[in-house]
């Protein structure tokens, strides 16, 4: 007696849409809509270290910290979608030589308080602090031009005083 023995197999491509009848087909998943959001899994940072052995690319939403947060298969980083922002409570592993605080173009750098400009360092490296107010004075702080005889810094106040008009 001969058993006859017949193994099928077939595999499967493809894509899930939701909110669409044709997902991308470069697209394991594809959401799609114009009026809602697709929101990741929101943790804790102790419940995010604690995920264990964490996929490569994993991406989560840490509500200590209150930003998205991925895993680079070392370490769980906020570079996620881009450079690494400076961040308000300051920042680690800066090289001086790529991270710094200021402009790429021949624009001035400028410190503002309540929307007012309160101090700028222009393209020549000169300083200036205070406010747009006339009546109010202004530290400037300049590197003078080659062969000036002034010294390496040269820092003048200024005021304006507006004539009182009766």
């Amino acid at each position: 007696m001969q058993i006859l023995s017949i193994i099928y197999g077939s595999v499967f491509f493809a894509q899930v849409g939701i909110g669409t009848t044709s997902p991308d087909p470069s697209a394991i998943l594809d959401i799609s809509s114009t009026n809602k959001g697709a929101l990741l899994p929101r943790m804790t940072t102790i419940q995010r270290n604690n995920i264990p052995s964490p996929a490569n690319g994993l991406l989560v939403y840490d509500t200590t910290l209150n930003g998205f947060y991925g895993y680079n298969g070392t370490v769980w980083t906020q570079d996620v979608f881009g450079a690494v922002k400076w961040s308000l409570r300051g920042n680690a592993g800066t090289n001086p030589t790529v991270d710094f605080l200021g402009t790429t173009d021949a624009q001035p750098l400028l410190f503002r308080t309540s929307n007012a400009t309160a101090m700028s360092i222009a393209e020549d490296g000169g300083v200036t602090v205070g406010g747009r107010d006339l009546t109010t004075a202004r530290l400037v702080v300049a590197r003078p031009q080659a062969g000036s005889p002034y010294p390496a810094i040269l820092a003048t106040v200024e005021m304006m005083i507006l004539p009182v008009i009766r």
